[in-house]
């Protein structure tokens, strides 16, 4: 078991100083600083299975619990993989952060056809950290079960959907839940 808070202050100071989100292909110098950065803060997350919980500052409450979600125990869908994948697809939540709603109308408008995923991404609004929680050896079903739960939980206002799952490892979910509530008190 591992886990750890993954602070994003570096990439909103990057936002801040340049407001127009970039494109990952048109826009490629700026897409790659930013790359670059979001690879540094995830350097140390392994490429095993856990779960993620994007979450914002605890000082503003209308921002606090975003999004969860699980990473499987193939090596292209690990932890490490799944949140790489997240920051370079969905970066456009860290810019309404910083720059709000307005910022992502004008990507809208400049890609129009990307616009689901754009909104996808937007949800994901006023993220200031990520915490995780890794365990070799996890099932589908165990991670299913955990996520499934942690959603009912928290009540993170970006999932739209509960997992389904065969059986309950209540042992499993006090662990993470415990763990997610340290890191939650350590990430403010």
């Amino acid at each position: 078991m591992s886990s750890g808070i993954i602070s994003f202050e570096s990439l909103l100071e990057f936002v801040k100083r340049n407001s127009e989100i970039p494109h990952r292909q048109s826009d490629s110098t700026v897409f790659n600083q930013y790359q670059e950065l979001f690879m540094k803060l995830i350097a140390d997350v392994p490429e095993v299975p856990g779960w993620y919980f994007w979450i914002g500052s605890s000082d503003n409450p209308d921002r606090g619990y975003v999004y969860i979600g699980q990473a499987q125990s193939k090596k292209t869908a690990s932890l490490h993989n799944r949140l790489e994948k997240e920051l370079h697809v969905e970066y456009v939540g860290l810019w309404a952060t910083i720059h709000g709603d307005n910022a992502i109308v004008d990507i809208i408008r400049k890609y129009s056809r990307y616009e689901t995923q754009i909104k996808r991404a937007a949800r994901k609004w006023g993220t200031t950290h990520v915490i995780w929680y890794s365990q070799e050896g996890l099932t589908k079903d165990q991670l299913n079960f955990v996520e499934n739960k942690l959603i009912t939980i928290y009540k993170p206002r970006a999932n739209k959907k509960k997992p389904r799952y065969m059986h309950e490892y209540p042992s499993l979910l006090e662990n993470v839940v415990k763990e997610f509530n340290v890191l939650l008190q350590n990430a403010s």
